[in-house]
């Protein structure tokens, strides 16, 4: 597999950051993140059943919402079932 490095402007970090790009294409990275996006998601939620305090619950609630609904953007129907 060939890689190339790439320098990319992180805006809000202010700096540059090489990043190394394999030769998957484009679709193949939106599934693989959408995967782990929506994994976050599962382990936000498993956080929140078991937090004691209820505003914490509610925010990682919130952050799995929003992780959930990022990873079917990028993911279409694959992460619908």
């Amino acid at each position: 597999m060939r890689r190339t490095v790439r320098r990319i402007r992180n805006p809000r970090a202010g700096m540059s950051i090489l990043c190394a790009m394999s030769g998957m294409n484009i679709e193949a990275r939106r599934l693989r993140r959408s995967g782990k996006l929506r994994r976050e998601a599962e382990n936000c939620l498993a956080i929140a059943v078991r937090e004691p305090q209820p505003d914490m619950a509610a925010l990682l609630i919130d952050e799995a919402v929003r992780l959930a609904m990022r990873a079917r953007e990028l993911g279409g129907e694959a992460n619908d079932a």
